[in-house]
Order: C-alpha cells, then sequence, then structure tokens
C-alpha cells in the first residue's frame, strides 16, 4: 500500500473515532451541530434534522460539534449520559479492531499444514519426530496448521506434552518435554519460550472461519492487541522502552505505507485505531480520557470547576500533546534521514 492510501486509512480510523461521539451523543437526544469530515475551510456543506454535515479542506480525520446549551445540550444531560458520549469515540476504535479482525477470519487464509519439513538438532524433537510426519494434537489440543502447533507449544501449561502424531498409516502419542530457550518478546526484551524444534514444510492449505469462530478468534486478536499496547505504553512510561518509540502522523503514515498484503495492511488498520482508542482515554486535558476524569471529580466531589481553571487545564494538556507530537515527529524524521553505518 502507498502513502495515500494510508493517508485514507489514518483518517478514517479519526473520523470513526467521532462518529462513535455522533452515534452516542445522538442516543443520548444531545444535539449534534456539526458533523465534519476534514478539518479546516468547508467546500462543502449540507443540514439534516439541525445537523451540518460538512466536506473540509483537509480530509484527514474530522470532528463533532455538540450543542451545549438548552434541553439537547450536552450540558444538562445526566452524568452516565455525558460519560458515554466521551467514551463512545474510543468505544468505536476498539469496535472497528474488532470488525476488521473477523472482516479477515472470515476471508480465505493461506496456512501451513502441521507437517515437519526438518528436525531442528539437539532439540526435543531430534530422534523422535521425523520429517513428513503430521502433527494432529498436542495435550489433546487438535492442530490444524503449523501456527496451531506453534501456539499450542507456547501455551503449554509445562515442558512435559504428549504429541499424536500420523506417520504413514499410524497414529503415534509420543511423550516429549520441550526446551526453554532465549527470545525476545514484541518490545525486544528477553524472555524464554518453550520449542519444540521442527521446521514446516512448504505445504500450504485454504481455510476460513464460520461466523462463531471469526467472532471468537477476532475478540482474541482485539484483546492481544489491546493487551500489547497496554504493555508498550506502561513499558514506555517506567522507562523500560526508551522514547524513541514515539511515532508521529509520519511514522504512523510510513508504518502503514510500509504494510503489504490486504492481512498486515488491515490489522495494522486495527492496531493503529485501538492504539488511538488508548491514547484518548489517557487522563490528559483535550483528550476525552481527561474530560471524563474532570466529570468524575465533579461528580464525587460535588466541586465545579471555574473557567480560568479549566482553560488552565487545558492549555496543559495542549502543551503536553504538543510535546509529545514533537518528540514522535523528531524520532520519525531522525528514523527517516538516518544513514545506514
Amino acid at each position: 500500500m502507498g502513502t495515500f492510501e494510508a493517508l485514507v486509512a489514518l483518517g478514517f480510523v479519526v473520523l470513526f473515532h467521532e462518529f462513535g461521539h455522533f452515534v452516542v451523543a445522538k442516543a443520548c437526544g444531545i444535539s449534534v451541530e456539526v458533523f465534519s469530515l476534514g478539518f479546516g475551510t468547508k467546500i462543502f456543506k449540507k443540514t439534516y434534522q439541525n445537523t451540518e454535515y460538512t466536506l473540509s479542506l483537509i480530509p484527514l480525520g474530522g470532528y463533532v460539534s455538540l450543542q451545549q446549551e438548552g434541553d439537547r445540550g450536552y450540558l444538562s444531560k445526566p452524568f452516565w449520559q455525558k460519560s458515554l458520549v466521551l467514551l463512545g469515540g474510543p468505544f468505536f476504535n476498539f469496535l472497528l479492531a474488532f470488525l476488521l479482525c473477523v472482516f479477515l477470519a472470515l476471508l480465505p487464509q493461506e496456512r501451513l499444514t502441521p507437517i515437519v519439513g526438518q528436525v531442528v538438532p539437539d532439540m526435543p524433537a531430534t530422534n523422535k519426530l521425523q520429517v513428513g510426519d503430521r502433527i494432529l494434537a498436542i495435550d489433546n489440543t487438535p492442530i490444524t496448521s503449523f501456527a496451531d502447533l506453534q501456539k499450542a507449544v507456547r501455551d503449554s501449561k509445562s515442558l512435559s506434552i504428549v504429541v499424536r502424531l500420523q506417520r504413514g498409516a499410524e497414529t503415534l502419542d509420543l511423550p516429549l518435554t520441550l526446551k526453554e530457550v532465549q527470545a525476545k518478546d514484541a518490545f525486544n526484551q528477553p524472555i524464554l519460550i518453550k520449542v519444540l524444534g521442527i521446521k514446516p514444510s512448504q505445504q500450504t492449505f485454504y481455510t476460513h472461519d464460520n461466523l462463531i469462530q471469526a467472532l471468537q478468534h477476532a475478540l482474541e486478536q482485539s484483546v492481544r492487541i489491546f493487551t500489547l499496547t497496554c504493555q508498550g505504553l506502561e513499558k514506555l512510561i517506567t522507562g523500560v522502552l526508551p522514547l524513541s518509540n514515539v511515532s508521529s502522523v509520519v511514522g504512523i503514515v510510513g508504518f502503514l505505507a510500509k504494510q503489504s498484503g490486504l492481512e498486515m495492511w488491515l490489522l495494522s488498520v486495527g492496531f493503529i485505531s485501538i492504539n488511538l482508542g488508548i491514547l484518548n482515554l489517557l487522563p490528559v486535558p483535550l483528550l476525552d480520557g481527561g474530560q471524563l476524569v474532570l466529570l468524575w471529580v465533579e461528580k464525587l466531589s460535588h466541586y465545579t470547576f471555574k473557567e480560568p481553571q479549566v482553560r488552565l487545564l487545558n492549555a496543559l494538556g495542549l502543551a503536553f500533546l504538543g510535546t509529545l507530537l514533537g518528540l514522535g515527529l523528531f524520532n520519525d524524521l531522525v528514523a527517516m534521514f538516518a544513514k545506514p553505518a
């Protein structure tokens, strides 16, 4: 995919976030004054049911402007409805990632068969498994693809497993003891992983999930991406990961543009959507999470923030976001112009 497609995808992710606020606000009886596709100068507008729908000059995302005063104003609504409106955007980001994962699961997918193509020396499979063996199950967990095999080995509760395999006309149950080796996790941190010591053959097959399986797999994949993103954020805050990992719009667009294949591209869009949802939940003024915190503080303490206080908090939030954006842009430009040694 190219840069243009990446920009369109990023804009759609932001727009879907705003659409979440729009849908929830409408459901709560709040009047939406403007729903804009893009930012800047309005080049087209159409009013329908008291909402002005606009197409703006810079088509990267969009924004929603809610009525504040009156019976259909945001400020007149109960606490729980205000909370739902603020959560609507991040929720729709998570929903978008989930729907993309469902769509991918329903498509025909090429997978490696769980057939042994090579036995690695000095590993648990050495002198036990043979080239051409088809793995049927591990500890009674059915195996249909090599990815299933890797997951079953990785998630095994102990090092001792039983491998059921088909060798010619025979079905055998072989007890094996897995080996733990040093590896790197998604954040380049050292970890121990369990290995069997085999490589796949190049035989492939096509498969796709039914709707129930697709929903289940999409939920698992979405939760996995959400968890990884939260772990990455935690490692950034605690200093485990350097600040050079912070990226800006430039880096995000570049990351998307480098993805090849529909599956990786849509997964990357889902990953960015979840990241945007989590980012907006941070307790930073101007973001949905910051507004939610202020709303809860006012509710629990029965204290109403004065306008100067809100302006000050928003200024601090803007300064933080500006610093974060500047850091990300600096990192992206360094990475872009860095020359290999």
